[in-house]
């Protein structure tokens, strides 16, 4: 796993940033959404067409992924049985972390 800061801007412009650690991009925004909505900052939580900031931290990269992307991703199929039980895993935290009319 490797140390991720992941930041989404708010509807009143405010950005919000959590630290955590992932093994890959759409990890880290589907664990970022679950620990945005438990501290529940912003007025509107992040929903499909928010887009995520993910710094890697070593070495550091930098990439931006929309949540929408990220619910096709952990939906997609995958032949690689550790990844499977890790879609798995995100699938039912987005699951619970999106607002219910999305």
């Amino acid at each position: 796993m490797k140390p991720c800061a992941v930041t989404f801007t708010d509807l009143n412009g405010l950005r919000q940033t959590v630290e955590l650690e992932a093994d890959t991009v759409y990890e880290a925004a589907v664990l970022a959404l679950q620990a945005f909505r438990k501290a529940s900052f912003a007025e509107l939580p992040p929903g499909l067409a928010s887009r995520f900031q993910v710094v890697v931290r070593e070495p550091i990269v930098t990439h931006e992924v929309s949540l929408l992307k990220v619910r096709e991703w952990v939906e997609r199929g995958s032949t690689n049985p550790a990844e499977v039980i890790r879609k798995q895993r995100l699938r039912e935290i987005l699951e619970r972390s999106l607002p219910k009319s999305v």
